[in-house]
């Protein structure tokens, strides 16, 4: 028997390579699309504040609480929906998230597990900031304040309170 019958009566390992390649791009691009499905119904809705902490951070995440907790009505001023995701699960937007979502998240933003990171997120979609550290609520409101569609919506809600003022 010849070298290239030996070779050829071998299985060829490229098609498990690829196979297996397409099954991993599959499943990434599948917990994209969860991720990106928790996220989607708020985009030109709300602005996004992501939370991503562990037991290792969690003073991190106490002070971050403790802040959204304060300045609840400038939050809510600013449309803005938070998500406070920790490593066995978490919440966003009111809603409970499992341990699954919320990996797939910190995989969509590429938080890891062991650094506290908070993430801002626009209402076109668009990540805004990102910090290793809890964010203050003057940082995030001033950043959210000197946006183009913030400034909008303000002029909008002046106009609207000044003509049901003028009605009376």
């Amino acid at each position: 028997m010849s070298r290239d019958d030996l070779i050829s009566e071998r299985e060829d390992p490229m098609p498990r390579v690829a196979s297996a390649l397409t099954g991993s791009l599959l499943a990434a691009v599948g917990s994209l699309a969860m991720a990106d499905g928790l996220l989607q119904p708020h985009q030109w809705q709300s602005r996004i504040l992501l939370i991503f902490g562990s037991e290792d951070n969690g003073e991190a995440l106490a002070t971050t609480r403790s802040m959204l907790d304060e300045h609840e009505a400038g939050i809510a001023d600013r449309d803005l929906v938070v998500g406070i995701l920790a490593a066995g699960g978490g919440r966003f937007g009111g809603r409970e998230l499992s341990r699954e979502e919320c990996l797939q998240l910190r995989s969509r933003f590429g938080a890891a597990t062991e650094v506290f990171t908070a993430i801002l997120i626009g209402k076109d979609g668009g990540e805004k900031l990102r910090l290793h550290r809890p964010p203050t609520a003057l940082e995030l409101f001033e950043l959210i304040d000197s946006m183009p569609m913030r400034q909008s919506e303000v002029r909008r809600r002046q106009r609207t309170r000044g003509m049901g003022a003028d009605e009376r």
